[in-house]
């Protein structure tokens, strides 16, 4: 018995130093997500980049065509201003991703996601600026929820570009 914990307290000891050991250094630029093992396996990034693709076309279809934006009852005549802004962000998602298929190492995606995610503020203070909704009798109450959603993803895409900007400086310093 006493030979058993003894040989189990020396395994312990043999996988903390092995594992402590063969952990990978940490490149300056990457998150744990970046790293080996941590990183999702290339056949599902790829169909992550497929389904944001696949969406975003969807999504240019429903605005554009059919049934177009003039369908949806909450939009007024004023969405018109903003449209072309969602379809920018609609087509480089789709253009970045397109990429993404075909090489995707952490510096690409930065910059990938820095200029969607500058695409996508502008996009957001445009439409804080033009507010193209209209929702009828009680519509207070969803008025406010709209601006409130718009001021958090406008605050949430500043942090975000905030982070791409500094990964960015961080990877462009340690290839220097």
């Amino acid at each position: 018995m006493a030979s058993s914990v003894k040989t189990s307290q020396t395994e312990i000891q043999t996988q903390t130093t092995t594992s402590s050991q063969d952990e990978p250094d940490r490149r300056a630029g990457q998150d744990q997500r970046d790293e080996p093992g941590l990183r999702p396996s290339p056949s599902a990034r790829r169909a992550g980049y497929l389904a944001v693709i696949l969406i975003s076309a969807g999504l240019l279809c429903v605005i554009d065509w059919y049934p177009g934006w003039h369908a949806a009852a909450f939009l007024t005549l004023a969405a018109a201003s903003v449209i072309s802004m969602v379809n920018l962000l609609l087509v480089a998602l789709i253009l970045v991703n397109l990429v993404y298929l075909a090489f995707d190492p952490p510096w690409i995606r930065l910059a990938g996601d820095l200029a969607c995610a500058i695409i996508g503020l502008i996009t957001a203070i445009r439409i804080w600026q033009v507010f193209p909704f209209a929702f009828g009798g009680s519509a207070q109450p969803w008025i406010s929820v709209v601006r409130v959603l718009l001021v958090m993803a406008i605050a949430g895409t500043c942090a975000a570009i905030v982070v791409q900007i500094a990964k960015l400086i961080r990877i462009v310093g340690q290839r220097a």
